[in-house]
């Protein structure tokens, strides 16, 4: 853990798609935010991280993506 953020973490799934489909979310984090820790207020972002499940991948549990962009908006 780092000096400042002691605990965290907050995982989201966005989207499950087939093979060559898009996938386009929005997702309002300070209000799930909000929800989840029963905070009126939203706290700094250390980190995001964007990851994929493999745990039923075929193909020896080869997988891939592509990610076109990813945005903050205020």
């Amino acid at each position: 853990m780092g000096s400042y953020f002691k605990k965290s973490g907050l995982y989201v799934c966005l989207g499950n798609t087939k093979e060559g489909q898009t996938v386009i979310s929005e997702y309002d984090r300070v209000e799930a935010f909000k929800g989840k820790y029963e905070k009126d207020e939203e706290t700094l972002i250390s980190g995001v991280a964007i990851t994929m499940d493999t745990s039923q991948a075929k193909d020896q549990g080869k997988a891939k993506t592509f990610i076109k962009s990813v945005a903050f908006l205020d």
